[in-house]
């Protein structure tokens, strides 16, 4: 008969065996496990470096938890956040139908510190290169896949990243948002392959720019003129569109290689409903 102390002592070592022999699902490659502290509507994920920071991610309803998956890089407008943005139904559609995970960026209190805002609280292009290690770490992702999108301010950041972190990315479409001033004189990051999406109606962010206090928006055409010189862009469009309700225009011939195009509409600040069929036959043009 085994006494109250040996008994003690067997299950002291059989439960320390079991422990060290039974793998963890992180050990086992289980990625669905890694994704899990934070992929949900309602847990964002904390970012560890000292910048600090959020993001809140979404993968498609099919995903198994395990293939690698390409990622839409979504940034909210003024006064909004990440966790408004990855509830919104359009913006999850819009990824989906790719099989892209949504990523909904977070500003510190519904702002963004881009180059030239009235909010300079951190450094975005840090936030958004610690985002992207961050996510690499939880989840399975195609780095080859990677694409940006943000309405207003977060359009703004679209341009911000282009910038700075374009070489990340394998395509950035800013809808109704661009640079402020002082515009960049050059872009490290470049070249790249950018769509932009406007309003000619728009009074929120003009196509023109305007005051805000002390601070301005830039011009949209000013920032394109730039982006054409970086992606090494002739002065004029090769493709000119107005069949439907956008007025595209195409620049395909760029020493770069990238791909350039800009479709205004006659409506106001908005995130047009059909953005997306833009977005992707935007991303189906793209050279490899």
């Amino acid at each position: 008969m085994i006494g109250a102390r040996s008994r003690l002592m067997f299950f002291c070592v059989f439960a320390a065996t079991h422990m060290f022999a039974t793998p963890s699902p992180l050990l086992a490659g289980d990625l669905s496990a890694m994704a899990a502290p934070c992929g949900s509507v309602k847990q964002p994920c904390e970012i560890s470096t000292p910048g600090g920071g959020r993001y809140y991610a979404k993968a498609p309803p099919d995903w198994d938890g395990k293939r690698p998956l390409g990622v839409l890089l979504f940034f909210h407008g003024y006064q909004s956040s990440g966790a408004a943005f990855i509830k919104n139904q359009g913006v999850l559609n819009a990824a989906h139908r790719g099989g892209y995970m949504l990523v909904a960026a977070d500003g510190i209190g519904g702002s963004w510190s881009h180059t030239g805002a009235p909010t300079q609280n951190r450094n975005e292009v840090t936030y958004v290169r610690d985002l992207l290690s961050d996510l690499a770490t939880r989840f399975p992702i195609r780095q080859d896949e990677l694409w940006v999108s943000g309405f207003s301010q977060g359009g703004s950041m679209v341009w911000e990243t282009a910038c700075y972190l374009g070489q990340r990315f394998k395509a950035f479409v800013p809808i109704a948002g661009a640079f402020w001033q002082p515009l960049p004189t050059t872009c490290p990051g470049g070249p790249v392959n950018i769509l932009h999406i406007h309003g000619t109606a728009d009074r929120t962010v003009p196509m023109l720019g305007r005051p805000i206090g002390p601070y301005r928006q830039g011009e949209v055409m000013k920032a394109w003129a730039l982006m054409k010189a970086v992606d090494q862009c002739s002065p004029l469009p090769q493709l000119r569109d107005s069949s439907g309700r956008y007025r595209c225009e195409t620049w395909n011939d760029c020493r770069s290689k990238r791909l350039l195009e800009i479709c205004l509409h006659d409506s106001g600040h908005e995130i047009p409903a059909d953005w997306a069929d833009l977005a992707y036959a935007f991303l189906a043009k793209i050279k490899k």
